[in-house]
């Protein structure tokens, strides 16, 4: 008995350290605590009623359990015990489901390897080019390495909170533009405060993560087929940073490495020469 419920504390001590390693402490107590109490409650159930003076002295012989022995074990859980066994399985249940689940970093390349604080990890979804990873919450050291553009591996720190995502730049030489989608995927007049072009923000910084805002997509493919309620749709990749400089020359990167924006802009009025502000309206509804 004692070689098992040592087999069964060392278990418990180990699968406990390693989620406490694998950066999860809430998991560790809710398992921790979950594995005791039923190794607890088991133990009571089996274990029958304590010896008492009388049979320690061998003065008075315990009689015969009667058939129904079951119903005697069970007489050991007082109604209180069971009550702290329903509180722990409760409060276990509430912690895992509440726990914190991280974040998420993005990447968009080919043939990508990633790796979070040194230890490589696997995309969680894929879209054509477009690589999602889950991320702990808390400070991380981030890792990518394009074949593509070859050089070293880039190494950027990523701070993230439960639920946020981060799109990375796989290279110095690739910036980040945001690209208002509303008129050109879904037909919608530009806003009356919005100037011309459809460039909503260019990040320059390419060791910086940047922040992923709502309706934001990664990839054409991506886009739904009507719009989606909430902020305008955008669409947030990645062109050199020469090209990076101004609005002007973003939107014609944009424009130039994507083909159905191209198209798209046409057919939203967008002029092959140098924008003015006003001249872009939807004419149609893009296909």
């Amino acid at each position: 008995m004692n070689f098992r419920r040592n087999n069964f504390l060392w278990f418990v001590f180990v699968t406990t350290v390693l989620l406490l390693r694998a950066g999860n402490p809430v998991g560790a107590g809710v398992f921790a605590t979950v594995a005791l109490a039923g190794r607890w409650a088991y133990l009571r159930l089996t274990q029958g009623p304590p010896p008492t003076s009388d049979t320690l002295l061998g003065a008075y012989e315990a009689p015969p359990p009667p058939p129904a022995d079951e119903s005697l074990r069970t007489e050991w859980i007082t109604k209180r015990e069971l009550g702290i066994l329903a509180a722990v399985a409760v409060v276990g249940g509430a912690l895992y489901l509440t726990r914190d689940k991280g974040g998420f970093v993005h990447v968009v390349g080919n043939n990508l390897l990633v790796s979070v604080d040194d230890d490589k990890v696997e995309p969680l979804h894929r879209v054509d080019r477009h690589l999602t990873y889950r991320i702990p919450s808390g400070s991380h050291r981030v890792g990518i390495y394009d074949p593509a553009v070859g050089g070293s591996r880039r190494r950027l720190q990523v701070d993230v909170r439960e639920g946020e995502a981060f799109m990375l730049s796989t290279s110095p030489d690739l910036c980040i533009v945001q690209v208002d989608m509303a008129t050109l995927k879904y037909g919608q007049p530009l806003r009356q405060d919005a100037v011309a072009l459809p460039v909503l923000a260019r990040f320059t910084e390419t060791l910086t993560p940047v922040r992923i805002p709502p309706n934001a997509f990664l990839d054409v493919a991506e886009l739904p087929d009507t719009r989606p309620e909430g902020p305008s749709p955008s669409l947030l990749t990645l062109i050199s940073c020469p090209d990076a400089r101004d609005d002007q020359s973003g939107w014609d990167a944009v424009r130039t490495s994507i083909p159905v924006v191209h198209a798209w802009a046409q057919r939203a009025g967008y002029s092959d020469t140098i924008s003015t502000s006003g001249e872009a309206q939807a004419q149609e509804t893009p296909p």
